[in-house]
């Protein structure tokens, strides 16, 4: 939770919003539901295997694209390169957590890769 708590916060400031996946680890999402909020920091959950959804959920003040792939505790899997594609063309940073495939499974920082994820 540290790590992405501090990644959050490090991006974003009060008056930001944050794109989320509905299904995600229980306290990232108490993170953002809960506790961002006394500080400003709005977020939209989306159905992440759902494409289209993180684009149609985008402000103006959107800052970060936060993506948990596979989801937990579902497995939902988002489409990491259309994700970091959007994140891109828009200027906005992404924070993909990817603690429950590792990177065995899933390497979201590998350029070029079909599960690349960058900023």
């Amino acid at each position: 939770m540290a790590a992405i708590t501090g990644a959050v916060t490090a991006l974003c400031g009060s008056g930001d919003h944050v794109v989320a996946p509905r299904s995600m680890y229980g306290e990232a999402a108490r993170l953002l539901r809960e506790r961002l909020p006394r500080f400003g920091i709005e977020t939209t959950f989306v159905d992440a295997t759902e494409p289209g959804a993180y684009e149609r959920a985008l402000r103006p003040s959107t800052r970060l694209l936060y993506i948990e792939t596979p989801a937990n505790p579902n497995l939902a899997v988002a489409d990491l390169a259309a994700i970091a594609a959007l994140a891109k063309a828009r200027g906005l940073r992404t924070v993909a957590d990817n603690t429950f495939a590792t990177p065995f499974a899933r390497t979201p920082t590998r350029s070029g890769s079909k599960s690349s994820c960058t900023r």
